[in-house]
């Protein structure tokens, strides 16, 4: 997915982002930003789902580091 914002002071901001499921269980995804106020970002991630409502997530972002933790999930979408 990719988006493309521009502004009426000729600032604009594009993004792409992109989630691989890489098993049943297993997800990776990447994201890029460019804007012209903060130029270049991004980050990545993974997340490895553990029950149906239990996933644990870790990632890194260009700016803010690596970070980690447990997303839960307060209704299935099926998994």
């Amino acid at each position: 997915r990719s988006t493309f914002w521009a502004g009426t002071d000729a600032s604009f901001r594009w993004t792409a982002e992109k989630e691989l499921r890489l098993t049943n269980r297993l997800l990776a995804s990447a994201e890029t930003h460019y804007d012209t106020e903060i130029d270049w970002e991004w980050s990545a991630g993974g997340e490895l789902i553990l029950t149906s409502w239990l996933s644990a997530v870790g990632g890194y972002h260009s700016e803010y580091g690596a970070g980690g933790g447990l997303r839960i999930r307060l209704w299935s979408a099926g998994f």
